[in-house]
């Protein structure tokens, strides 16, 4: 799972053939979700993607 700043301010996060692009505003409450998914189901993907969006950190 990789997550990035693009230079237009929007965050992507991506695996394989899919990905999603939203605004940073958003950052936060996504990675939340993912975590709850996670703490739900036990899909280590989850868990992955809210590791990845905080790695990109605050702009």
């Amino acid at each position: 799972m990789k997550a990035e700043r693009l230079p237009n301010g929007r965050v992507k996060l991506s695996s394989g053939a899919w990905s999603d692009e939203f605004p940073e505003e958003r950052r936060l409450t996504w990675i939340a979700f993912y975590r709850r998914m996670f703490d739900d189901c036990g899909a280590p993907s989850y868990k992955r993607a809210a590791e990845a969006l905080e790695a990109v950190g605050a702009p």
